[in-house]
């Protein structure tokens, strides 16, 4: 194989990058859920972040736009494989084929880019930066927002103490507030 080939051809790094991209995306989606207390709300972050990510990485590497979205999502799919439990893995299987769909959606949107001229790729990547951080901090408020509580759970709301000291407050509306009300104990 001529050198010249090789650099036409496939490189090593469309087999790590995308790899590596997909790792990050692992510490996106835990990273999201805990910030969130949603798991929604993680894997939504993290399809966005397989969509940019698989986006830039289609127009780097455009021999490897057909496997892109398979070694990217290949550590998420792995790790929830072999460290979740089979309830929470068959919840969150639809986020796991978004995430797919969301990394080929992102190679289909780096091929259209490639395609622009040169002096609009920055506009539009501007605008797709600003209408996923838009959508990412909106979904984020809506996901914080407290549920209320049905009424069949009616009979949790109220203020609850414990014999160490703790009370929790529990409102209809779905927030709940927790007080340390232990006394200084001296030794």
């Amino acid at each position: 194989m001529s050198s010249e080939h090789f650099k036409q051809g496939f490189r090593p790094a469309a087999l790590l990058l995308p790899f590596l991209l997909g790792a990050l995306g692992i510490i996106v989606l835990f990273a999201a859920g805990s910030r969130s207390g949603s798991g929604n709300y993680a894997i939504f972050a993290t399809c966005v972040w397989f969509l940019f990510g698989a986006g830039w990485l289609s127009k780097r590497i455009p021999s490897g736009r057909l496997f892109i979205g398979i070694l990217m999502n290949l550590p998420l799919w792995l790790s929830l494989i072999f460290l979740t439990e089979a309830g929470p893995f068959q919840d969150f299987v639809w986020g796991l084929v978004l995430c797919l769909g969301a990394a080929y959606l992102g190679v289909f949107l780096g091929q259209w880019w490639s395609t622009l001229p040169p002096r609009i790729h920055r506009r539009v990547f501007a605008l797709s930066l600003s209408v996923a951080l838009v959508l990412l901090v909106s979904f984020f408020f809506v996901v914080r927002l407290p549920t209320p509580i049905r009424g069949d759970k009616q009979v949790f709301v109220g203020h609850w103490k414990s014999a160490s000291g703790f009370a929790l407050q529990i409102e209809s509306d779905g927030t709940a507030r927790i007080f340390n009300n232990r006394s200084v104990v001296r030794i």
